[in-house]
């Protein structure tokens, strides 16, 4: 194993108590530190240097684990650590871990890199076919980085330790060998300076770089990739943190809504677009399964995140879109999508309906809920501009205007007009609608036949 992992951005080095203490300690301890950092670490924070330093004697001693420094190579400066642990050459099998960044370094290209250069180094020079994350399940912001480094969630460990004399249930994150491939392209498409602003800032989320796991890959070249149209806030971790604050799904009042069309105990229920899940976790304590199928890792974080902290052992959680999700076993008897299908053009919206058609038993619902267009086009000026003049101005607490004018100028909403006939057309019947005083949003309840 190498003892310099060498990037763009920062390089890792074998951590040296002595080389890296003081600038490690400086990353770590006093004003200006994140006071996060060591909540989830089993050791730290550290009374002095010496203290620490001699810590970090005892780590640079192990092989198991690995620790390495980050050190940014423009400063020259250590300001984190990472690790690999839990080395199972046997199995080919690796872990990384003991992953902690100082201010200077998080939520920067850095400490991306620092992630892509252990995942390089542990698949194509190490040739494992497995790479190991595991955190906290109550750490929300390492769980979110998993599933933006393209880490599938696998369930939850409960009671697995006790770490500062407190209960530990630990979530497992895992990459493949054959996933990599595609993760180490969307990590260096990423990575690459044009894909960021004179100021630094990135164009394109990580997240939004990759491919569909779901993806087949006989699939012909003119097919979209969904994670294209998945829309760029679904994408973005601080959109994904404060969703449910600026969205009430209204989840209750939709499940009791359901109850009088026909969902049991006995119901399987596939919902597109779940989101940070709100109506998958109401829902699931009342029917026999929940398929929540999103094309976001990050929303599937959240949602994973509900559903352990509520014990819900029901909901599986597929990475996928209308198009791209493969329905195997018994057909659903209920499909939900709430502000979903809006994300899709016309064409594919089509698509979408006849796939549902086909993954639905005979007399099954779908509940549809979107923003649908109930005017005629002489009246788009007047309508558009009257729903976007409704918006905030608090990005974290409601939608402002700029978010509103951003779903009419990039994404699909259409007109009822338009849509009503593709239900039609492939093979359900529309047993309710109600559309908003304003036009602008719709609400569908549609029966199999």
């Amino acid at each position: 194993m190498r003892t310099v992992l060498q990037g763009t951005r920062v390089r890792l080095e074998r951590l040296h108590a002595e080389r890296h203490g003081q600038e490690l300690f400086d990353a770590s301890h006093g004003p200006g530190v994140d006071p996060e950092l060591w909540r989830y670490l089993p050791y730290g924070p550290f009374a002095e240097v010496e203290e620490m330093r001699s810590w970090l004697a005892e780590c640079s001693s192990s092989k198991d684990p690995l620790f390495f420094a980050v050190v940014d190579v423009a400063t020259g400066q250590a300001g984190g650590m990472v690790s690999f642990l839990r080395i199972a050459l046997e199995h080919r099998c690796i872990e990384i871990g003991h992953i902690w960044f100082g201010r200077a370094l998080q939520r920067t290209p850095q400490a991306t890199e620092a992630i892509y250069l252990l995942a390089r180094h542990a698949f194509d020079d190490l040739g494992n076919r497995r790479l190991e994350w595991k955190c906290n399940a109550s750490n929300a912001r390492s769980r979110r980085a998993a599933g933006r480094f393209g880490f599938t969630f696998e369930g939850v460990f409960r009671q697995h330790m006790i770490v500062k004399g407190a209960n530990r249930d630990t979530a497992w994150y895992a990459l493949l060998d054959r996933e990599w491939p595609r993760r180490r392209a969307a990590f260096e498409a990423w990575l690459d300076p044009a894909n960021f602003d004179a100021e630094g800032l990135q164009r394109r989320p990580l997240s939004a770089t990759g491919i569909l796991e779901s993806r087949d890959p006989d699939t012909p070249t003119w097919f979209i990739d969904e994670l294209d149209y998945a829309g760029r806030e679904n994408l973005d971790a601080d959109h994904v943190a404060r969703y449910d604050v600026k969205e009430d799904a209204s989840a209750a009042s939709e499940v009791a809504l359901l109850s009088d069309f026909g969902l049991t105990s006995d119901s399987l229920v596939v919902e597109f677009g779940a989101g940070t899940g709100q109506f998958s976790v109401a829902v699931a304590p009342v029917c026999a399964q929940v398929i929540a199928v999103d094309v976001s890792p990050l929303m599937l974080g959240e949602l994973a995140g509900k559903a352990e902290a509520l014990c819900l052992t029901n909901i599986e959680m597929v990475r996928a879109g209308f198009l791209t999700y493969e329905h195997t076993g018994s057909p659903a008897d209920l499909i939900y999508s709430r502000y979903a299908l809006h994300h899709l053009p016309d064409f594919w919206k089509a698509v979408a309906f006849d796939r549902l058609r086909r993954m639905i038993c005979p007399g099954g619902i779908v509940r549809l809920w979107d923003v649908v267009y109930d005017f005629a086009p002489s009246h788009a000026e007047d309508r558009i501009e009257a729903w976007c003049a409704t918006g905030g101005e608090t990005v974290e607490a409601e939608w402002t205007r700029a978010e509103l004018e951003e779903h009419v100028r990039d994404e699909y909403s259409t007109f009822t007009w338009l849509l009503e006939p593709m239900m039609r057309r492939s093979g359900f019947e529309i047993a309710r609608a109600e559309h908003s005083d304003d036009g602008v949003f719709s609400k569908y309840l549609l029966r199999a036949v």
